[in-house]
């Protein structure tokens, strides 16, 4: 009870059973004390209304049938997006990328240049990564056979889905041991036996991301963009999450509006979370909002939380 105390109340009202899953996509629960409420009859509301008559209580409903007859409701899709940052992902959707060609234009030139940047600054980092990643069979076993050790790969290449749904070939520091990825779920957890112990550690830097940037200078990715999205998960959620589809309207990115705002995760729930995030940068993206993110993105790594 004291975790909600001094949090304002809010009342989800919905018509249709199924839509409750989508609903809890706001991540609300942060800043407010939220119920959700299924609805079958307009004498139900007005009971609820009645019932909580004076106290500080936001109602919010996706019933369009319902916000014209009760001026107390508040459109949830609206608050949403103002409020939470976010978009309401089974709505009917019609998100234009505006054709921008100045801020492409600039856009590409800061990937190109600080592409280059970085990857001058950050080249003791790769030399000094390449080598850690490699003795991960152990330092006498690399002793023993000098060949391991220059065989055992510092890069993981998977196949993500990029914009447009063309393949690209995402590039990464090795943080897990060599597996058989068809023996393990898809989902990396918090403490999984496959993560090495340097895994570990750059996995927590986010030193494992730096190889993306050659994707960025290639023109695959962009520093700032919805995350490319493993080419097997990705074809299973366009079959589950409505608008999914939306994810591939722009280049994807090393960071984002999503990650920065939803610790990373695993599954449909955190990938539909994800998407109404992404669906806001798409609808709202702009060079201030992505001098946001960035700020924000440097943030995240100096407080070693995940993305």
């Amino acid at each position: 009870m004291k975790k909600n105390k001094g949090k304002r109340k809010i009342y989800i009202l919905y018509t249709e059973k199924s839509e409750k899953e989508f609903l809890q996509l706001s991540q609300m629960t942060d800043k407010y004390e939220v119920f959700y409420q299924f609805i079958d009859s307009e004498k139900m509301v007005r009971k609820i209304l009645e019932k909580n008559k004076g106290k500080d209580i936001l109602y919010l409903t996706p019933s369009i049938k319902l916000l014209k007859i009760f001026s107390e409701l508040k459109d949830y899709s609206e608050f949403l997006e103002n409020s939470m940052k976010a978009i309401y992902i089974k709505q009917k959707l019609e998100i234009l990328v505006k054709n921008k060609p100045v801020e492409d234009f600039f856009r590409r030139i800061f990937d190109i240049v600080m592409s280059i940047t970085l990857l001058l600054l950050t080249s003791p980092i790769w030399m000094l990564t390449i080598i850690l990643v490699k003795i991960d069979i152990g330092i006498i076993e690399c002793l023993k056979s000098p060949m391991k050790f220059i065989k055992n790969p510092s890069f993981f290449i998977q196949k993500r889905i990029g914009k447009d749904r063309k393949i690209i070939k995402v590039i990464k520091f090795r943080s897990m041991v060599i597996h058989n990825f068809d023996d393990y779920s898809k989902y990396a957890s918090e403490k999984d036996e496959r993560i090495t112990w340097i895994g570990n550690i750059i996995r927590k830097t986010r030193i494992d991301e730096i190889p993306q940037i050659i994707n960025v200078l290639k023109g695959e990715m962009s520093f700032i963009g919805p995350r490319p999205e493993w080419d097997i998960l990705g074809y299973e959620y366009e079959k589950r999450i409505p608008n999914y589809q939306l994810h591939y309207s722009i280049l994807p990115g090393i960071t984002g509006w999503a990650q920065i705002q939803y610790i990373y995760g695993s599954g449909v729930e955190d990938a539909k979370i994800k998407l109404s995030y992404e669906l806001f940068y798409l609808k709202h993206q702009s060079i201030l909002l992505d001098l946001i993110i960035i700020m924000k993105t440097i943030k995240v790594i100096f407080l070693r939380k995940g993305m």
